[in-house]
């Protein structure tokens, strides 16, 4: 045994679980465009392509392109938040409109929407 005190374990913070879980849909995706590039669809396309929705590789190599695109600007937005994100929720103080108002407003009465009768002489 050593001697050395041991850190109590740091509670991780939302953004870091965000930027886990981001992080590994980028790695998958990533992965999953190399197996793309390097197999194709296999040995059964249309099998595989129903997963995709379409057995066209070069297409569902973009949409995979793009998505990892967006999953790269989301994990940047979230660093650059990350302290905002973390920050506990700060307390409203009450507004004097509901200060003065202890009871909650009465509700209000729906419009007839009938058409106007009219007599005819």
């Amino acid at each position: 045994m050593s001697g050395a005190p041991t850190a109590p374990a740091c509670k991780p913070s939302r953004v870091d679980g965000l930027l886990g879980l981001v992080r590994k849909l980028i790695s998958y995706g990533t992965f999953l465009a190399a197996a793309l590039r390097e197999r194709g669809l296999g040995n059964h396309p249309a099998i595989e392509g129903r997963r995709f929705g379409t057995t066209n590789v070069t297409l569902i190599l973009a949409r995979t392109a793009r998505g990892l695109l967006r999953a790269a600007a989301l994990e940047a937005r979230l660093h650059r938040s990350a302290t905002r994100l973390d920050a506990p929720p700060r307390s409203r103080p009450p507004s004097p409109a509901t200060e003065a108002r202890s009871d909650p407003p009465a509700p209000r009465r729906r419009a007839s929407h009938a058409a106007p009768t009219t007599t005819m002489r």
